[in-house]
């Protein structure tokens, strides 16, 4: 075993000894970093094909090194080690013993001619000489034993100077002797390095084979059979142990593939104190703008995460995490300050696409179901809690054809008292099977399913009620010859409740004609139908009594094709005609208002039969224009017309944006409203003036009225923003306004007001270089409103900085905003608002970093009752770490 310990030592020095390309000195490993103590060993090694990392690109440094590697390494050592042995043995003699002789040619040749030419030049040609046996000793001749480099150096060097030493006192004759005395000297030294070579260090056979070439042939030939058999018998040896071992070794990479631990550990506090005269309202870390609300807590947490992550085959993770977190502060009500989840994901290319369980992320959920069956967005506000569960997608079929996604999931929307049994549970249970025939047909069959799992034996429980609300859907969608069609159905019910099924019906249709294009569409919403987790279709609108269902629809359609009472069918021509595009479409609008409130309490069902044709983007003479007619009747014969124009066009480097807008409207939710007649002149004009010596941006409105409480309205705005003068940024503006118009809802009679408003705005940006090492960032904003003759002033001062520490690794900032001053129209009237944040990241070393961060809110002098003076502190500080 010895044997094969130094037979593999020789060759890692022989590799080590071979000159790499410029190339092999690239790192091949994503996990080793340059700073590593041995990373030029182990970019040197897999350069020379010794090592090898695993399939995904790591070298796996901390890994114990097993049997299985060992063999491995070694079998690709041996082979490196007889392929160098053959090129040594066939180039390094010849190239060692030639450079040899050049430099004894060179040597004998220089001093000749230094010591015929200039006795004074010997003693630094010497020197010179001294220098280049020293780079002999480390470059030519580096791969020789000890005793040849000892005796080569201290032969060459010692003579060196022995002849500098009698040169004073000696004629050249004699120093030409004893150049000729140097010559046989170092013969003698290459005989000796030429024995160490071949014949391990054996003189005796190289002066056997002393003017006899063949001689000298056959022994290189024999030393060169001694080593070969030397290598053969190591390399069989542990070719016999890799026999045994390389099937074992080829499956067990196979089906282990690459492991790898990682983790991180979060410690967080939290302390927000609020100080107030009511503290059961909400406040806020920026008062004005009312965001970011502030919970009065004390919270000192750990949070521990450990993942493994392996990927056992091509294309296949399997990633498994234990997360522990520990309330080190008070806890909640029916928690003991410890939580322990485990979450699990598998991804693969086959049948499994994906596997999670435990925390899960509600939009990939959500995704296959559709706002009519569930929705993330309000799954999730339920109760603020996270989500946790499991979900699978499966895959098979030709090209992937069927697909199944489902998920269950836990919620806690009845919790009960810290008395009663706390492990009642809540589910949602989902699954979408989703099946493609082509492009002709493409079927989709969805569930979900909420209910309550109570202890029938517990009265608390038993008090809160069953649940069991379920909801399915069933879709088709395709292409069948040069016709585009979808249709969609779900039903609801409440299995305890009893209150009957709820259903949603969706069908579209489009074929072309010719150039035409033939559009159909059908869609009902049962006044009931509210899953418990559906999108609310509704959002608190009241479509009958405030008329936003068919003008508003046209004009920015909505999100939601339907609402809950709603009904509808149509069916649409479009073509293109002089670059833009004309429509015609009819059809009838049944809305409910049911259980909403209004000004006309009894108006709860309205149908409207319509008809509506509109041209669009023509472009004649650099003006595009527009037209809109729309004519709604109810049952009742009451109308809702509207005829609408616009054009849009450059007039003098000005943009100019006029509508005109007429409606008549007698039915009842426009003759309550007072909208029952809309007759306005809409126009905007906006240019930049950026090639002059102030960058001037205007914008103006202008709107003429016969049905408004205001005639007319005027808006004339001048703006300069970020003008830089110095060191100095200045920005300044002026409005005003007559007769104030909603500028987004100009079309309403109500939006319009008699109310004159000007408004003056200032603005200052300084930087203040180098303060302490940083760059600080200071503003002013001076805004002043002059409402019906009443003014309102506001400051504003802000100062911001960032500061770089340890060479950038750490920052350091803060920002700061004081204001003086109310507006109307501020989200908060007080009189004055400090804020104030500090933050700090800082690495406490590799993969730990420090964050801590201060937050002060000073709101004094509101006059709004719900929003009182409060005074906040918030100190946070969390240190993480990864490994």
């Amino acid at each position: 075993m010895r044997q094969k310990a130094v037979a593999l030592l020789m060759a890692a020095l022989l590799i080590a000894a071979v000159p790499l390309s410029a190339g092999a000195n690239v790192n091949p490993f994503s996990d080793v970093r340059a700073d590593h103590w041995a990373y030029d060993a182990i970019v040197k090694l897999a350069a020379a094909g010794l090592i090898e990392g695993y399939p995904d690109g790591t070298f796996g440094g901390d890994r114990t090194f097993t049997r299985y590697e060992m063999a491995m390494v070694f079998a690709r050592t041996l082979a490196r080690f007889e392929e160098l042995i053959e090129q040594r043995i066939a180039e390094g003699i010849d190239a060692k013993t030639a450079a040899l002789a050049h430099d004894i040619e060179w040597v004998r040749q220089e001093l000749t001619e230094r010591i015929a030419a200039n006795l004074e030049d010997l003693a630094a040609r010497v020197r010179a000489l001294e220098l280049e046996v020293a780079d002999l000793q480390t470059g030519a001749i580096s791969s020789l034993s000890d005793e040849a480099r000892a005796a080569l150096a201290a032969a060459l060097i010692d003579e060196m100077r022995a002849q500098l030493r009698e040169l004073l006192g000696e004629d050249i004759t004699e120093l030409a002797a004893r150049i000729r005395n140097l010559d046989e000297e170092v013969e003698r030294i290459a005989r000796q390095v030429l024995a160490d070579l071949i014949a391990g260090g054996d003189l005796s056979l190289i002066e056997g084979a002393e003017g006899d070439p063949a001689g000298a042939a056959l022994l290189v030939q024999r030393r060169v059979r001694d080593l070969e058999a030397t290598i053969a018998a190591l390399a069989d040896e542990f070719r016999n142990e890799l026999d045994l071992l390389g099937a074992r070794v080829s499956v067990l990479e196979k089906r282990v593939g690459s492991v790898w631990i990682s983790g991180k550990n979060e410690t967080n506090y939290t302390q927000t104190s609020i100080v107030s005269a009511d503290l059961s309202k909400k406040f806020y870390a920026d008062p004005r703008e009312e965001e970011g609300e502030l919970k009065r807590e004390h919270e000192f947490t750990n949070k521990f995460t450990v993942t493994l992550t392996a990927t056992p085959a091509e294309n296949v993770t399997v990633k498994g995490s234990l997360t522990a977190t520990t309330q080190l502060g008070p806890t909640e009500v029916n928690k003991d300050g410890f939580e322990a989840v485990g979450h699990l994901s598998v991804t693969t290319p086959g049948v499994l696409r994906s596997l999670e369980a435990g925390d899960l992320d509600t939009e990939v959920i959500a995704e296959p179901f559709g706002k009519y069956l569930f929705d993330a967005a309000r799954y999730n506000d339920t109760d603020g809690t996270t989500k946790r569960g499991a979900h699978v997608d499966l895959v098979w079929g030709r090209n992937d054809s069927t697909n199944l996604h489902a998920f269950m999931s836990k919620v806690d929307l009845q919790p009960v008292a810290a008395a009663e049994d706390p492990d009642d549970n809540e589910l949602v249970l989902g699954g979408s099977l989703s099946y493609a025939l082509g492009e002709a047909f493409n079927l989709n069959f969805a569930g979900v399913r909420y209910v309550n799992v109570l202890d029938a034996a517990d009265p608390a429980a038993a008090a809160l009620g069953a649940v069991d609300d379920r909801v399915y859907s069933a879709a088709a969608k395709g292409t069948l010859q040069s016709v585009d069609y979808s249709a969609f159905y779900a039903a609801h019910e409440d299995a305890v409740e009893g209150d009957g099924v709820s259903n949603v019906v969706e069908a579209r249709l489009s074929f072309p004609v010719l150039s035409a294009k033939v559009e159909a569409e059908y869609g009902a919403v049962d006044e009931n139908y509210a899953p418990k987790f559906a999108k609310e279709l509704d959002a608190g609108k009241d479509m009958v009594s405030k008329g936003l269902d068919w003008l508003e629809r046209k004009l920015a359609p909505a999100e939601d094709w339907l609402d809950r009472g709603e009904s509808t069918y149509s069916a649409k021509l479009s073509f293109p005609v002089l670059g833009g595009e004309a429509s015609a479409s009819f059809g009838r609008l049944t809305a409910n208002d049911s259980g909403k409130e209004g000004p006309d309490p009894a108006t709860t069902t309205v149908t409207n039969d319509f008809v509506q044709a509109e041209v669009t983007g023509i472009r004649f003479a650099g003006i595009e224009t527009g037209v809109l007619y729309d004519r709604r009747a109810d049952e009742a014969g009451a109308e809702d017309q509207t005829l609408r124009a616009s054009l849009e066009a450059p007039i003098l480097g000005v943009i100019v944006k006029a509508t005109v807008h007429n409606r008549t409207n007698d039915q009842n939710w426009a003759v309550s409203t007072g909208e029952d007649e809309q007759q306005h002149v809409w126009v905007v004009a906006q240019r930049e003036f950026t090639d002059w010596v102030l960058p001037l941006k205007l914008t103006g409105r202008y709107g003429t009225s016969e049905t408004a409480p205001a005639s007319d309205h005027t808006f004339l705005e001048v703006m300069v923003e970020d003008y830089p003068v110095g060191p100095f940024a200045f920005t300044a503006g002026y409005s005003t306004s007559r007769n104030d118009v909603d500028p987004d809802k100009w079309w309403f009679n109500e939006k319009w007001t008699t109310d004159q408003v000007n408004t003056t705005t200032l603005g200052v940006k300084y930087t203040l270089p180098s303060f302490f090492g940083t760059d600080i960032v200071t503003g002013y904003e001076y805004k002043h409103v002059d409402k019906n003759g009443t003014g309102y002033t506001r400051n504003t001062i802000t100062a911001s900085f960032e500061k770089e520490l340890r060479g950038g690794e750490a920052k350091l900032a803060g920002e700061g905003k004081y204001i003086r001053g109310s507006v109307p129209g501020d989200k908060r009237d007080s009189d004055t608002d400090l804020v104030t944040k500090l933050t700090l990241t800082y690495p406490v070393f590799e993969g730990a970093e420090l964050n801590v961060s201060g937050l002060y809110v000073d709101s004094k002098g509101s006059t709004d009752p719900d929003k009182p003076d409060y005074t906040a502190y918030q100190l946070k500080a969390g240190l993480a770490f990864e490994f």
